[in-house]
């Protein structure tokens, strides 16, 4: 579990409409909270990697994410967080990609191509971990690795951090790109 907050904030996602404080002891209160997260991902069309050229390379994208949002009440005189509400979300996307192609004809979406809802857990069993209460947060956890036909993957773009060995993360990974290409059953 990481959090998906913007870095300076831990470990809210921000610091506008995401939060609200309320001091006590109070009577009962409704207070609103909004969060709008939404799905942006970039990628490149060629390897940006000295020892490629800039042609484009790009064939197949594929991202499975899953997410967890937490409503939480903080005790700021004990520094506790009790979690209120539990959001389950995913997303799914798998893309052929053919640059040769004209524009508007270089992606076809294979699936899914309707993603779930977000869902409200009925009981907050999902233990909100310690580990996404503090850094690294996902936006500087990210890499780009490149895993070409042949030879073996690359850590094109490095994390800015990470608790995780890359390293090892390469190795248990190898054969990650022969799983992602089997056709969908």
């Amino acid at each position: 579990m990481i959090s998906d907050a913007d870095g300076k904030q831990y470990p809210w996602y921000g610091l506008r409409n995401e939060t609200q404080t309320l001091y006590g002891p109070t009577s009962r209160q409704t207070i609103t909270v909004h969060m709008n997260d939404n799905f942006f991902p970039q990628v490149t069309w060629y390897v940006p990697y000295s020892k490629y050229d800039r042609k484009p390379r790009l064939t197949h994208i594929y991202r499975q994410q899953s997410f967890f949002t937490f409503l939480v009440a903080k005790d700021l005189a004990t520094n506790q967080y009790h979690v209120l509400k539990t959001i389950c979300w995913s997303m799914n996307l798998a893309i052929d990609v053919n640059p040769s192609q004209p524009l508007g004809r270089r992606a076809r979406v294979k699936g899914p191509l309707e993603q779930d809802p977000p869902h409200v857990l009925e009981c907050n069993d999902v233990i909100l971990e310690r580990c996404a209460l503090r850094p690294p947060n996902a936006n500087n956890s990210q890499t780009l690795i490149w895993r070409p036909t042949h030879g073996d993957p690359r850590i094109i773009v490095p994390p800015m951090e990470t608790t995780v060995n890359m390293d090892k993360y390469l190795i248990i990974t190898r054969d990650l790109d022969q799983t992602l290409m089997q056709p969908e059953i």
